[in-house]
């Protein structure tokens, strides 16, 4: 495999190994996009009928009650999806097996729902579900981030004296400030996740592509 081995920022520095790996990934995403063609089709017609639902119910001039009943439709299934995790509750609480562990599963749920109340949660997972009742299918990615980036500010700091003893000095410093650090959840939109085809799970997949917006 391309770049085996390797880590990222020797990648980086090899342009032959680069290339091999855009190579691969093109071909992969050829490979995928062609294969499941036909169901982004149908799931693109969907989402257009959808959109065309939308603007007919807001249409004042449009007699016909039928783009109003199909949005309700619609929008009742995201509702009833999304409930648990817009009213900050956890859908699958953990429960003590042993006794002692009560508090320990309390604290966990607590954390749970803390992670679910969060702004950009609430507002991506409903529209994750809305695709999904809509193209039939949706992708949540759950990871770890270690993102900081470089910014500077003015700080007191210590500095040392020519005749000895310290004295106080009004300095722009460097420092890290984190950007996303943790565990995080995303919900990329279906029609740029292209998976590895004729593999009926995603945890026995070796690969997968994705056209970042």
């Amino acid at each position: 495999m391309p770049a085996e081995g390797l880590t990222l920022q020797q990648v980086l520095a090899n342009e032959a190994k680069k290339k091999e790996l855009i190579d691969l990934a093109n071909r992969r995403l050829t490979y995928s996009s062609d294969y499941y063609r036909p169901r982004f089709d149908t799931a693109i017609r969907c989402w257009k009928i959808y959109r065309s639902i939308v603007d007919a119910k807001d249409d004042a001039d449009e007699p016909n009650t039928g783009p109003g009943y199909a949005f309700g439709i619609v929008e009742d299934a995201v509702a009833a999806v999304s409930e648990s995790i817009l009213n900050s509750r956890v859908p699958t609480p953990a429960k003590a097996k042993r006794a002692g562990q009560q508090k320990k599963a309390e604290n966990f749920n607590a954390i749970a729902a803390t992670y679910f109340s969060s702004g950009q949660y609430q507002e991506d997972y409903p529209d994750s579900v809305r695709e999904r009742a809509i193209a039939g299918s949706s992708w949540e990615f759950d990871g770890w981030s270690w993102r900081y980036e470089t910014h500077k500010r003015w700080s007191k700091v210590q500095r040392p004296m020519e005749g000895g003893g310290m004295f106080e000095a009004t300095e722009e410093i460097t420092e890290e400030r984190p950007v996303q650090v943790g565990y995080y959840t995303r919900f990329p939109s279906f029609f740029n996740v292209f998976p590895q085809p004729r593999i009926a799970t995603v945890a026995k997949m070796s690969w997968l592509c994705e056209i970042e917006e």
